[in-house]
């Protein structure tokens, strides 16, 4: 993807200032505490040569240098917004519509592996599309596993595995006159690029439609986006992302507002401005043309979405962003979900960087090009940044930072200087992305402090993809795995969710229904500030209902999220596996953080840090304890056969 969609800026600008300021107060005065002047008898204060004086500049010009790296990604962030509002009247139009006869023709892919819970729901609304049906061609694209013996019995004929699923979902549509086609791999060469250009093979489209085993894309996605392709220079269009599962906690609706800044201000910033951008890796449609003058899909990045949206980009296409139609997802409801997905998503842009960013530059395009490219890019690596800072926040505290010397107001100026286009840059950001989908402001800032402590927790986790992107280390990919939640699908897509396969297919009937759903949840998604705050009334605010879902209580795909990160362990040794380090360093650094509040309150003037300093501990402690929590639950949890309800 894009990038990731998710860099968060550091709240430590204050501690500069109130650094500055104290340093400035205390030239002229004896310290009149106790713990003061324990410090500075331990950690010399003076301006001298020899160690001290080294580590001091040392510490500083670090401090100094992160500071200002994350203050220019802050900046980036302003030019978004301003580009998004400067260029917001220049919205996607079709200037010439296709005649019924001219449409042309369109393969819909679907990407899957180990999508039980999910396989039905997506290949239903796919066969759902309002196109004519000589004009279309469904692929599942499956790579699924076999079950392992505990799922199944010889006695049990009912499908118990998602290629057992997908496969008879496949016979009951094509029993009914819809042109899919099931292609399932034995191996999973490229992973979900190797499976998407295999499927090109004997793809019969001009134009290749993706969506993710997660989405549901309503019934005119089709009707809505081809026509884009009359101009013969379009190569892409991308739709936005919805979220069905918003309110079901504090995870999911700090992840929507990640989302939302990438999709609602970065997308329509860059499309609007004639920037580059990237396919989102679902809920889009390609001509099949770009792809091969691309140099078709390739694996050697987790990220093969933006690898191949810039490479299409660089061969002359022009890609294009409808923000006004969603495609509505399943947002991952559990913390090692979401790291997982952050995880991919952080490692491989910064791979997708180190492959294209030095063809990029050396391209005969526009500067505006190439700088917001080197933006989007690396914007993985300001976790990075964020990590780096943290772990100087004690050093700082102890040698008492002094950048004003006696001039307080300088020292002042810096700090706000910073703490401007570091950390209210991020309020700015994802303000605009609320306020632009008609939420409340308030509610959203009352949020804020809730999602940036959530971004600055899962720091740990994504700067180590963007460490082992660095340094050229290779992980397999691992989806992000599915829940399909109960009582929100079927209630919002009954007919998806829940198919009558009695009834003889109508395509007409269909279509009108599945719109008519898809206006509904579109209700929902567009009201879902409501279901934010107070609102928790069963009968009129059915999204609450999907809180009664408990993750942990069926966890197989976590499971096999531990399988694979646990893959390159020796038997014999079971050395603590990579996840569990990463929960470690988080609990960690919650620890440490606390450490620095303690000192930073021990200093006349530091206390005014020591709000950003809690934050900090508490985004720390959250994801890492929650992700303690739910390794531990999902290790105790036995693997147990799949329930398939038969439809």
């Amino acid at each position: 993807m894009f990038h990731v969609l998710l860099a968060i800026d550091a709240f430590d600008s204050w501690l500069l200032a109130s650094a500055s300021a104290s340093a400035s107060a205390s030239a002229n005065a004896a310290p009149t505490i106790a713990t003061d002047t324990a410090l500075a008898n331990t950690y010399p204060q003076a301006h001298g040569a020899g160690t001290w004086g080294v580590l001091r500049i040392l510490v500083i010009s670090s401090y100094l240098l992160l500071l200002a790296l994350i203050a220019t990604y802050g900046v980036h962030r302003y030019w978004l917004v301003w580009l998004f509002y400067r260029h917001r009247k220049q919205q996607p139009r079709v200037t010439q519509h296709y005649l019924p006869h001219q449409l042309p023709l369109v393969t819909v892919q679907l990407p899957m592996f180990n999508e039980s819970r999910v396989a039905q729901r997506i290949i239903d609304a796919a066969c759902h599309l309002d196109y004519p049906a000589d004009r279309l061609q469904i692929q599942v694209l499956d790579d699924s596993t076999p079950p392992p013996s505990p799922y199944t019995s010889p006695q049990d004929t009912s499908p118990t595995s998602s290629a057992d699923i997908a496969r008879q979902r496949c016979q009951y549509w094509a029993s009914r006159g819809v042109n899919i086609q099931y292609i399932h791999r034995t191996n999973r060469v490229g992973y979900k690029a190797g499976a998407l250009d295999a499927g090109l093979a004997t793809a019969t489209g001009e134009l290749i439609a993706i969506f993710d085993a997660d989405f549901v894309p309503p019934a005119n996605f089709l009707q809505r986006t081809v026509h884009h392709f009359q101009s013969d220079d379009v190569g892409m269009v991308q739709t936005r992302w919805g979220h069905l599962n918003r309110g079901n906690s504090m995870l999911t609706r700090a992840q929507a507002m990640f989302l939302d800044g990438h999709f609602i201000v970065e997308h329509a910033a860059r499309c609007r401005a004639d920037r580059w951008f990237n396919f989102n890796g679902t809920a889009g449609i390609w001509r099949r043309q770009a792809i091969a003058d691309a140099g078709g899909w390739q694996h050697d990045t987790l990220t093969e979405d933006v690898d191949l949206s810039y490479r299409a980009q660089l061969a002359g296409w022009r890609f294009i962003y409808l923000p006004r139609l969603a495609c509505p997802a399943e947002l991952p409801p559990e913390i090692n979900a979401f790291k997982s997905q952050q995880h991919r998503w952080n490692k491989g842009s910064i791979q997708t960087a180190r492959k294209l960013l030095p063809t990029l530059m050396r391209a005969k395009a526009p500067l505006g090009i190439k700088i917001e490219a080197f933006f989007h890019l690396t914007s993985p690596m300001v976790y990075l940044y964020i990590v780096l800072i943290t772990l100087l926040f004690l050093p700082i505290i102890l040698l008492n930072l002094r950048l004003a010397q006696d001039n307080s107001m300088f020292g002042y100026l810096l700090g706000s200087s910073l703490l401007m286009l570091g950390t209210c840059s991020a309020g700015v950001f994802y303000t605009v992305s609320q306020r632009e989908q008609k939420r409340s402001v308030w509610a959203t800032l009352l949020q804020m402090p809730a999602m940036m402590s959530i971004g600055i927790g899962i720091a740990v986790n994504n700067a180590r993809g963007c460490i082992e992107a660095l340094l050229g280390h290779e992980s397999p990919f691992i989806r992000t795995p599915k829940f399909n939640p109960p009582h929100i699908y079927p209630h919002v897509y009954p007919h998806v969710a829940t198919p009558d396969s009695s009834h003889t297919y109508s395509h007409a009937s269909a279509t009108q229904r599945l719109n008519d759903d898809h206006e509904l949840a579109m209700d929902h998604i567009d009201n879902a500030d409501k279901f934010d705050t107070a609102d928790t009334d069963p009968d009129t605010n059915t999204i609450n209902k999907f809180e009664n879902f408990n993750a942990p209580n069926d966890m197989n795909d976590m499971n096999d999220i531990d399988d694979l990160d646990d893959a390159d362990q020796s038997p014999a040794s079971r050395l603590p596996s990579t996840k569990s380090m990463v929960i470690a360093v988080e609990l960690a650094m919650a620890a440490y953080m606390l450490v620095c509040t303690y000192f930073a309150m021990q200093h006349k003037s530091a206390p005014i840090s020591v709000p950003f300093l809690l934050l900090f501990a508490s985004g720390y402690f959250y994801v890492g304890f929650t992700s303690l929590l739910a390794l531990f639950q999902n290790r105790r949890a036995p693997r147990r056969p799949l329930i398939i309800q038969p439809s």
